[in-house]
């Protein structure tokens, strides 16, 4: 190739780079300026910050939008969803703060100091991915939800869209058991309807939620897992 025509590729494929249309990439959910969450706090504000600091927008009523910012899609805004009271955290262990009182009570209980609770077959988690900053050993908003995550993970779960079941897991691992006939926690059934197809005195061959008194059902068709029973929120 001379050199003429190199410089002609060169520039063909530059023009390709600078023209042609990419495939737009996922928008960060809370793509907002950085200073209405990252602010300067002490150790006063530590309640505040372990989850006070979210509910500051995401309460009921708030029908507040937030205007993106530039390089995240400017023009646009986001708007409060997914709302909470400080009283929605369980109370299940009898270990809401003192400064709390206990409401409705339908959450995962996030307002916690300790992520250690044998009591819930609850220890420190196996991934990292969860002990970021205020986090650290304790249970927080972003102890499971990446606020950073984009709109392809519309939970923003930090182990990735789907992966509910896997983070419950990381945390109880206790009660991550099969074969135990339901002693001291339910077992986890990787395939249902093989078990139930075996078994057809023992199981129904699909959950039976008795009408629409109940949810129940298995993970991606097949698995008995937290969420076929839990729900985090």
């Amino acid at each position: 190739m001379t050199l003429n025509t190199r410089s002609l590729a060169v520039a063909f494929v530059l023009a390709l780079w600078i023209f042609c249309p990419f495939r737009a990439e996922a928008r960060m959910v809370h793509g907002f300026d950085c200073i209405l969450c990252h602010q300067s706090f002490d150790a006063a504000d530590m309640p505040y910050m372990t989850y006070n600091l979210c509910l500051s927008c995401h309460y009921p009523g708030n029908g507040s939008t937030y205007q993106l910012t530039a390089r995240n899609g400017g023009g646009s805004s986001n708007p409060v969803t997914g709302t909470f009271a400080s009283g929605d955290a369980s109370n299940a262990m009898g270990s809401y703060p003192a400064e709390g009182t206990p409401g409705d009570e339908t959450s995962h209980y996030w307002a916690g100091s300790s992520d250690i609770v044998p009591a819930a077959g609850a220890s420190a988690p196996a991934d990292f991915l969860y002990n970021f900053g205020w986090s650290k050993e304790k249970i927080t908003c972003s102890r499971c939800h990446d606020l950073h995550a984009k709109q392809n993970n519309p939970k923003l779960l930090r182990l990735g869209a789907g992966s509910s079941d896997a983070m419950c897991l990381d945390c109880h691992q206790d009660w991550n058991v099969t074969g135990n006939h339901g002693l001291t926690t339910h077992p986890m059934h990787a395939n249902y309807p093989a078990l139930a197809a075996a078994n057809p005195d023992k199981f129904r061959a699909v959950p039976d939620n008795f009408g629409t008194n109940g949810d129940i059902s298995l993970v991606d068709g097949t698995k008995v897992s937290c969420s076929s029973c839990h729900g985090v929120h």
